[in-house]
Formats: structure tokens, C-alpha cells, sequence
């Protein structure tokens, strides 16, 4: 529908936030950023608070 248009562009973005109070255990940032280069995201960090 968009992408047929002319001149159209088409962004989707997708943000998770998760509060771990005791931080995220190394195996599940280790996971998580391995599926975000499986696909393909941009940028798949963790930030700490």
C-alpha cells in the first residue's frame, strides 16, 4: 500500500524497555543482542539507569 505510492518512505521503528532492578544477567544481553544482529536492527543496546 505505501511502498506502491510515489515518493513514498516507509520507517518502522520498535522499542522495547524492560526495568530489571538487579540489571539483566550477561547470557540474556548476550542473547538478546545476537538476535537483534540476526535481524538486522540498527542498534540493540542496553542502557543502564
Amino acid at each position: 500500500m505505501f511502498a506502491g505510492g510515489k515518493r513514498a518512505e516507509v520507517t518502522i521503528q520498535v522499542e522495547i524497555q524492560a526495568h530489571l532492578p538487579d540489571g539483566a544477567p550477561e547470557d540474556v544481553v548476550r542473547t538478546v543482542k545476537e538476535n537483534g544482529r540476526t535481524l538486522k536492527f540498527r542498534e540493540c543496546e542496553f542502557e543502564e539507569d
